[in-house]
């Protein structure tokens, strides 16, 4: 099994490197998560009661669903784009 990609292991490699005390560390680190992700739930609460209203209203429209839709279609279609003939910048002769 792989190992996480995230970094969440980073801080208890670092420690066993330089020989810190594991308990401390952890505890600071679920600390510091405590008070970064307190933070983000405070302000995605408050943005939601100040904006929410009028991003549901202007997202739900059907001018803004059709145009999500064209989009994602044009996204699809991307990849069969024969790239090279646009970018070929040879000379012709």
């Amino acid at each position: 099994m792989g190992q996480p990609q995230d970094g969440s292991q980073d801080p208890t490699l670092a420690a066993g490197l330089l020989d810190l005390p594991l308990g401390l560390l952890t505890l600071a680190f679920f600390l510091g998560r405590l008070v970064s992700y307190s933070i983000y739930v405070t302000v995605a609460t408050l943005a939601d009661k100040q904006l929410g209203n009028v991003v549901g209203q202007i997202f739900g429209s059907p001018w803004s669903i059709s145009l999500e839709v064209v989009l994602l279609v044009a996204v699809c279609i991307l990849p069969f784009v024969n790239w090279r003939r646009f970018l070929d910048r040879s000379p012709k002769t």
